[in-house]
């Protein structure tokens, strides 16, 4: 086994192309690391499709790399190309190995899930805004599964906390207007704004509603927004962005090799390390059992550990989930400073009896302790 082709499929074109760029260099950078590395006895070459954020463009870019023989894909960024996916990875005997953060509520069979389910991004963020800000909540999503199933969840712990949802709006992918929007939102007063958006959307209704605010500050809250996002949003003085994510740039510090993979802006964020470890997942699967059958592949899924960014130990469940840890950031500038940590969280993605009543005793954290190993 000399040379392994893998599947790419990240969007670095359309609405939300600076995540889909981020996770690609996270995936090429884990490649190059594993085909300079001696522990290896293969080669990896990355086939990288660029759907440019059309749902049915990724049908045909799983089909072309398909005819070529590969069985492994990595990607994508949304859980609606997610679901289109599924048929073509299902009848074809193939592995997607999905590393964005998720709504929950599936667990299929030929998808490994590196990313966050909402135990373990939505719920820590929850429990810290909660007690600190109050429960008059408003609700803003994208039309499509991640912003119906976040925003469900999200109503259902305000709710079981005694909490209020003040307003609630589904908006498509490509929506740019927020002015009725974000004119009901401040009339209704919310405590915060869980923010569900992505890309194109996501950044349009920040920077109307900082304008909209003058010099009084929102607090809102996402579990999706990264370090691959802060330039395209520039200053938004009038907004205090929390985010809650397994890993940021700025908490997760080991060296880089000057290599020729990261093309664009290099910013390591969360999107970049779970694709970097999703790859580095296959990788030692493949090495265990000398073969690319899913099955087997499968079978060895348990016996899988990595290393994070922060040199924490983290495994891959028999839901073919991953354990993570969880930490809540404030943006600063053009970087995120850690506010909540928490300790590695088993996935729980259909929260079967899942505790959603918050601990008001959080603790914010004021400096971060870095634990840093080699990866």
């Amino acid at each position: 086994m000399k040379d392994i082709s893998v599947g790419l499929l990240f969007s670095t074109e359309g609405s939300y192309r600076h995540m889909g760029r981020s996770a690609l260099e996270g995936a090429l950078f884990a490649i190059e690391q594993i085909n300079e590395s001696k522990s290896y006895p293969f080669k990896l070459i990355g086939e990288s499709e660029n759907p440019k954020g059309i749902d049915d463009s990724y049908i045909s870019s799983i089909r072309h790399l398909l005819d070529k023989e590969v069985t492994h894909f990595f990607g994508p960024i949304t859980s609606s190309a997610r679901k289109i996916l599924l048929p073509e990875i299902q009848k074809n005997k193939a592995m997607l190995w999905f590393s964005s953060p998720y709504e929950g509520y599936e667990c299929e069979e030929q998808v490994v899930y590196i990313g966050p389910c909402p135990n373990q991004n939505l719920m820590p963020l929850m429990n810290y805004a909660l007690p600190k800000y109050g429960n008059k909540v408003a609700l803003v999503s994208s039309n499509y599964v991640w912003g119906w199933e976040s925003s469900r969840i999200a109503k259902e712990i305000v709710s079981v906390n005694s909490g209020n949802v003040v307003f609630e709006g589904l908006f498509h992918m490509q929506e740019t207007d927020f002015t009725l929007c974000i004119n009901n939102i401040l009339k209704d007063k919310p405590s915060f704004i869980i923010n569900n958006l992505v890309g194109e959307s996501n950044y349009a209704f920040l920077k109307q509603l900082n304008e909209a605010l003058k010099y009084t500050v929102m607090t809102v809250l996402s579990c999706n927004l990264t370090e691959c996002e802060l330039d395209v949003l520039g200053e938004l003085p009038n907004l205090a962005l929390l985010s809650s994510n397994p890993f940021f740039e700025t908490t997760n510090l080991p060296e880089l090799s000057n290599n020729n993979t990261l093309t664009s802006q290099g910013r390591r964020s969360g999107y970049f390390w779970a694709a970097y470890l999703s790859i580095f997942a296959f990788a030692k699967a493949i090495k265990l059992t000398a073969s690319l059958d899913i099955e087997k592949v499968q079978s060895i899924l348990p016996d899988i550990e990595l290393v994070s960014p922060n040199g924490e130990l983290i495994k891959i469940n028999k839901n073919q989930h991953t354990s993570l840890p969880c930490t809540v950031a404030l943006r600063v500038n053009d970087y995120f400073e850690s506010k909540l940590e928490t300790q590695i969280i088993d996935p729980n993605p259909f929260m079967s009896f899942q505790n959603i009543v918050v601990n008001p005793k959080v603790i914010e954290l004021s400096t971060y302790s870095k634990r840093l190993k080699a990866i």
